[in-house]
């Protein structure tokens, strides 16, 4: 018997879906997060460095980076772990 018509495997087959969609919509942000905020993010903070002649806020933007995105990276491993 086949249960190629069953209602069954046609929500699990439409959810199956629906998680590769928004694992792909997730994935796709956070790419253009990390594409888009670091340049701007490093480029500003190159401009205070050259202000004050200090590299204090290079390390300070590196650090907001690192505050910004690590729980985004941590979510995605943890939705690439269950989809797998």
């Amino acid at each position: 018997m086949s249960t190629f018509g069953s209602p069954r495997a046609n929500s699990s087959s439409l959810s199956d879906r629906r998680a590769h969609l928004e694992y792909s919509r997730a994935r796709q942000l956070t790419t253009l997060a990390s594409v888009v905020s670091a340049p701007e993010l490093l480029h500003e903070a190159d401009l205070a460095r050259s202000l004050t002649y200090n590299t204090s806020p290079l390390i300070l933007a590196s650090l907001i980076y690192l505050a910004a995105l690590w729980p985004v990276v941590r979510l995605m491993a943890r939705l690439e772990h269950h989809l797998s």
